[in-house]
């Protein structure tokens, strides 16, 4: 039987699916004839079953023939599958971005082929999600779909539409996204698409999507949607992927046995098939694992893929859980350096974090600009998650300028939007947070409902650590009746917030204002407000009189 006849079996088997048999046939064309078209075919069937040692083979072997002789197209097509395999199977960006210079060198002056389509394809998921660059991210989309029009090509055409869809959204354009996203459901939905790896990648930005604006019934549909194709066809790899994103959807809804499942079943399957994706299931095996208290399982976890963005976020975290938030707010800095303000789903977790860190710090300058920031991504995605965000946000500010009752509403409203979303976690944390505040407005029962309701919710969870929080708060409001603020006499120093406090025992240590900066990862200029809030507050002329009133009275 002739090579070509060989090429032809195997194309025809990777229509149907039938990969060992596409594999076979193309094997045996390899065998009679090395043809790059033979071993393009062994590549495609290779990455199908997972067999990445001979994708790489194959398809260098196919490149090299198709450059000899010189059929730019054909070797630009298998460059921008190495750029692919490269970040996907081995994670290697240096090589991967090599293959799609290449590619770009190879296709100049071919702008009207298939190939230029899928450059421009590529390009764009380099810039959205590689340069956060969700503007070129679009160019290049636009370009895509011009090509692929022209041709009549509708994979390229919808599939570039998709990508444009989540470009909008991580610029914060719901408005913009919504009929690109809308459009490309009903082409995947209604069996427009024929390309079965984009299919799967299309299907999975759209998962990614949802997830950024928090439309967790959409994105659940088409995890199932997705689910049923990956199985039909036999492509488990490309599920693997989009599995991550739903078990991030399922941590956020509070469904933790269902994402611990589907975590652990990516990390296994992606470890076997696609190593470039492992470290999304991990780090998002970390978050699950802090939220339940497993603080060690959780810093192990984040510590497999230390420089990933959500192993970084991760870390402020557990930083922050454990009451160091100086080292929360260099782990969140640096997040934030690598994330531009052009992207504003990727900056969101990040912000709602700096609040509550800002306000551990007392650094109110700091949480007034992740406030400003949150305020205005939420006005523009515009769901109840970003607006829950917002709102705790401007409770943490006036919890720092002591405006209870602006505090209270705050978290009240926030507690309230996050149920509405369906986010079991973040409500009861809002509603732990507005116990504390009840508790220093003075009305320590209110305060008790809130502890023993955050508890309880903490607890249907599995959320240990937080659950343990709100039990030691509950606990200390009802067994001393002395601590609530009802039940004794005010002194001065029961007007002190927290930080003030600790300020206080420093300046009675003797330690001078850039010593009590670099001790409490402070600012000097915030520093010097809580003295001035100190020194108002007591109604005394100086430090040292402060020091002095507190020894005094054991207040400090």
């Amino acid at each position: 039987m002739m090579a070509n006849t060989h090429v032809q079996r195997g194309r025809s088997h990777l229509t149907r699916g039938a990969w060992e048999e596409a594999r076979e046939a193309f094997a045996a064309a390899v065998r009679q004839e090395l043809s790059a078209e033979a071993f393009e075919g062994l590549g495609d069937a290779c990455w199908w079953l997972n067999d990445a040692p001979r994708v790489f083979e194959a398809r260098e072997d196919a490149y090299r023939l198709y450059h000899e002789r010189g059929d730019r197209a054909g070797a630009a097509r298998i460059a921008l599958w190495l750029y692919w395999d490269y970040r996907a199977f081995r994670s290697d960006a240096a090589v991967s971005n090599g293959w799609l210079r290449r590619a770009e060198r190879l296709l100049e002056g071919q702008e009207s082929t298939r190939e230029y389509g899928w450059l421009r394809y590529r390009q764009a998921e380099a810039a959205l999600f590689g340069a956060h660059d969700p503007a070129g991210a679009r160019e290049h989309t636009a370009a895509c779909r011009a090509v692929g029009r022209s041709l009549k090509l509708v994979d390229l055409d919808i599939g570039g539409l998709a990508l444009e869809g989540l470009a909008f959204v991580t610029a914060g354009d719901p408005v913009a996204a919504q009929p690109c996203l809308d459009e490309a459901m009903t082409a995947i939905i209604g069996g427009e698409l024929t390309d079965l790896p984009l299919i799967g990648q299309t299907s999975c930005h759209l998962i990614s999507a949802c997830e950024r604006m928090q439309d967790y019934d959409r994105a659940a549909q088409w995890c199932e949607r997705l689910k049923a194709l990956t199985t039909r066809w036999r492509m488990p790899p490309l599920f693997a992927i989009c599995r991550t994103l739903y078990a991030g959807l399922c941590l956020s809804r509070g469904t933790w046995n269902d994402a611990e499942a589907e975590l652990s079943a990516a990390a296994s399957e992606l470890a076997a098939t696609m190593p470039g994706g492992v470290p999304e299931a991990t780090t998002r095996l970390g978050e699950l694992r802090r939220r339940q208290g497993r603080v060690d399982e959780a810093a192990a976890l984040f510590a497999q893929a230390e420089s990933h963005p959500r192993s970084i976020l991760g870390r402020a975290g557990l930083a922050l859980d454990q009451d160091q938030p100086a080292a929360a707010r260099e782990l969140v800095d640096r997040y934030l350096r690598r994330i531009p303000p052009a992207d504003c789903a990727g900056r969101t977790p990040a912000l709602d974090l700096l609040v509550r860190i800002a306000s551990a710090l007392s650094d109110r300058n700091a949480a007034i600009s992740a406030r400003d920031e949150l305020e205005t991504i939420a006005k523009r995605l515009n769901t109840d998650p970003l607006r829950a965000m917002a709102s705790g946000a401007r409770g943490f500010l006036a919890t720092l300028d002591e405006q209870w009752e602006t505090a209270r509403t705050s978290f009240e409203d926030a507690a309230d939007l996050f149920s509405q979303a369906g986010m079991p976690f973040e409500a009861a944390r809002a509603r732990l947070d507005r116990a504390g505040v009840l508790e220093r407005a003075a009305r320590r029962n209110d305060a008790i409902t809130d502890a023993a309701a955050a508890r309880d919710a903490f607890a249907s969870l599995g959320a240990a650590g937080e659950a343990a929080r709100a039990e030691s708060m509950h606990a200390r409001l009802q067994s001393d009746p002395k601590g609530g603020t009802e039940a004794r006499s005010q002194t001065p120093f029961d007007r002190l917030t927290a930080r003030e406090r600790d300020v206080l025992k420093l300046v009675g240590d003797g330690l001078s204002n850039p010593d009590i900066a670099r001790r409490l990862g402070l600012s000097e200029h915030t520093v010097h407000r809580h003295i001035s809030n100190i020194l108002t507050k007591l109604d005394l002329p100086s430090r040292t009189a402060a020091a002095a009133a507190a020894a005094r009275s054991g207040a400090i």
